[in-house]
């Protein structure tokens, strides 16, 4: 169904008040849950205040996997200061704090052999930030618009870990001998960062008549960032798969740390022309320039064997890098009243510089690297009627490399996983094509979409991993390069219909996923591809206002092969059988449930969890506005997913993570209300405009 845009607008004798929200619960395993928003309106002014604070319970589905407890309260102001000035501003903090326990298993690929390995750990990491930001917009007249807004933001995060990581690699070189290869690595890690940024942004746009504009925008920005890591690990080998033979002239330990500073200059700007051809088309001149200026300092600290830290000259770097990019677009336009349509050629060019000091000199070693590339731009639009379009589009850009992968140094954090970063990368780019088809058939009631997409990706950014003998023990040294010839294509689907006046809702959608992906291995190159295929069958069921169902029954497959002569495919299905829904009774009684149930194949000690969850509601007061809520989560504690992550050689990790799923929470919502009359200005009540928002005289 093609998108809707709702302008709801409160009543005029409902636009001066006070309005808020509350809701408090607490549940089993010390979870808990507060929120808290009010708002007050006058006219066009808009004051809001909104707190939570919670402890929550996520899988390894949700970002942070484990118990999290955390809090975010914010502050927005919005009004209309004079008939020709408007603001907005906003400030806001959170804080996060996150443990957990995890276990990964898996496998990978390699062109020497396999590795597999197995991992478990606890992990705690912490953070906390804030930032703010002011907008104020000026209509000078009917012909100019400016823009001004300014922003700041500060955070700092820290993270520790302990692992224990049992992994084997039987390797064999091109010669045949062995490489075999079976570590024990025991240890923790840890990591600090602190940011500060602050910016400014600015808009002007000037409009002719007839239908002749120009806009600017600019913007500046500074960033900056201390961080600090390390690790304190001790290393022990064995001589076969079990640990029944060490190989104690082998074993080894690490303390080391690396504190890094950066601060990184921003600006960048935009101008844009559009002069009228005829009544429906015209030509648009655009021209974009960004350039960000990194200074770094990083220096490595290691244990030599005395239990102190001592500053690695050797390993430590002192280095700048800017990285510059323009965009020149020039493009048609047609806008016809069926027909819309853009066709232009856009330059893109991109400039990375830097300097770095030699340890051996003291002296700054200069780098430069420059592309410049000429790309069509193309944008098309057929709508037979308001719900049936077909549309069309084309657009390639740069993606930059990040700072690991360009660092002009050799980073030795990890001593047995070396990482040498690439000044001389190009950019990575990406052509993109994609389309969608959208009907509506209001008569019938019948929708259909439609939509799919196919990349390139020139000079796409990878890794070239070598293995390594060094004192009889395995080291992994990895290179940044560019490659061409990465590829993917894809599609989705969706029908629905509505029966009996929208009571019933039957919708069946799904998509497929191809990618293909070039790589170097122990500088061997090899490709990997991957097919993903997912449907889903979903009625709706609404036979009266006071029954909710909705059932559905899923399907998911995630098949990858790799050219790799030790490549394992692999294969991952999941069946899913769900419903979900909502039941009211004696007009302030509420159930509300969902239940699923998943089949999984493809996976090591995989689990079919049966997830049910449940909830209760029961209004009080007249105006029911106080709400009693129960609600219990995971009510046969089997939700015990076991994720797969597929890897760049076509391996696959299995990770599981520690859960307290089921659990219960009880509490209550307050939602109260109060209006003072309509607004007015010297006397008489304001008038409004079309799109809701009052009048200043």
């Amino acid at each position: 169904m093609p998108n809707k845009i709702l302008n709801i607008t409160t009543k005029p004798d409902r636009s001066v008040g006070t309005t808020g929200r509350t809701t408090l619960q607490a549940g089993s395993h010390g979870r808990y849950n507060a929120n808290i928003s009010l708002q007050r309106i006058n006219a066009n002014q808009v004051i809001n205040i909104i707190g939570n604070i919670r402890s929550t319970v996520e899988g390894i589905g949700g970002g942070n996997p484990g118990t999290t407890d955390s809090g975010s309260p914010s502050i927005s102001y919005r009004d209309q200061w004079s008939k020709k000035v408007q603001v907005n501003t906003n400030f806001s903090s959170n804080y996060n704090h996150n443990e957990s326990q995890n276990m990964r298993y898996g496998f990978d690929n390699g062109r020497f052999g396999p590795t597999t390995f197995s991992e478990n750990g606890t992990n705690e990491s912490k953070s906390k930030g804030m930032n703010g930001s002011f907008q104020i917009e000026i209509q000078a007249d009917s012909s100019n618009f400016i823009q001004i807004s300014p922003n700041f933001g500060k955070s700092s995060s820290s993270s520790n870990s302990f692992y224990r990581r049992d992994q084997v690699d039987d390797f064999t070189d091109t010669a045949g001998n062995s490489l075999f290869q079976h570590r024990l690595s025991v240890g923790t890690n840890f990591s600090s960062n602190d940011n500060k940024n602050f910016g400014i942004g600015g808009l002007f746009v000037h409009t002719f008549k007839p239908r002749r504009s120009i806009s600017i925008n600019v913007n500046a920005s500074r960033n900056e960032s201390e961080s600090s890591g390390g690790s304190d690990k001790t290393y022990n080998y064995f001589a076969d798969s079990t640990q029944n033979i060490p190989l104690t002239s082998l074993d080894s330990a690490i303390n080391i740390l690396t504190r890094r500073n950066n601060n990184s200059n921003s600006m960048g700007a935009s101008a844009t022309y559009t002069e009228p051809i005829s009544l429906l088309s015209l030509l648009e001149l655009r021209s974009e320039f960004s350039r960000n200026k990194n200074d770094v300092q990083s220096l490595q600290y290691e244990d030599n064997g005395s239990g102190v830290l001592t500053l690695r000259q050797d390993l430590s770097n002192v280095f700048n890098y800017s990285v510059t990019q323009s965009r020149y677009n020039a493009s048609y336009r047609y806008d016809g009243k069926k027909v819309q349509m853009s066709l232009g050629v856009t330059g893109i060019a991109y400039n990375l510089t830097g300097a770095r000091i030699n340890n051996s000199t003291g002296q700054y070693a200069n780098s430069s690297r420059s592309t410049f590339k000429v790309v069509p731009s193309f944008r098309f639009s057929y709508m037979w009627t308001r719900t049936q379009r077909l549309q069309l589009n084309y657009n390639a850009g740069n993606s930059q490399p990040d700072f690991q992968q360009i660092q002009p140094f050799t980073d030795r954090t990890n001593p047995l996983n070396i990482v040498i970063g690439n000044p001389n990368l190009n950019p990575a780019f990406n052509h993109s094509i994609n389309g969608s088809y959208n009907n509506y058939i209001a008569n019938s009631r019948f929708n259909i979409s439609l939509s799919g997409y196919a990349n390139f990706y020139p000079d796409r950014i990878t890794n070239n991993t070598l293995i390594k003998v060094v004192n009889k023990v395995l080291i992994r040294e990895t290179y940044y390069l560019n490659l061409d010839g990465s590829h993917s294509y894809g599609g989705n689907y969706g029908v629905s219909k509505q029966l009996d006046d929208r009571r019933y809702n039957i919708s069946l959608n799904g998509g497929v996923n191809y990618d293909f992906n070039t790589a170097l291995d122990n500088n061997r190159l090899y490709h990997v591809t991957s097919w993903r295929f997912n449907e889903r069958f979903g009625p709706r069921i609404n036979p009266n206002d006071n029954i909710e169902v909705n059932p559905y029954v899923g399907y998911n497959l995630t098949r990858t092969f790799t050219t790799l002569p030790s490549g394992r495919s692999t294969l991952y299905q999941t069946f899913r059988f769900a419903i979900d829904g909502r039941m009211y009774f004696k007009q302030t009684y509420q159930f509300n449930y969902s239940a699923s149930k998943n089949f999984v194949k493809g996976i090591q000690n995989s689990t079919n969890p049966f997830v049910v969850n449940m909830g209760f509601q029961k209004e009080f007061l007249k105006k029911r506005n106080l709400v009693f809520t129960l609600d219990v989560y995971d009510v046969f504690n089997q939700n015990n997913f076991i994720r797969q992550d597929p890897t760049s050689t076509g391996g696959q990790i299995s990770t599981i993570s520690s859960t307290l799923s089921r659990y219960f929470m009880a509490g209550i919502r307050l939602n109260l209300q109060k209006w003072s009359g309509r607004p007015q200005r010297n006397g008489k009540n304001m008038q409004r405009r079309g799109d809701g928002s009052f009048i200043y005289n």
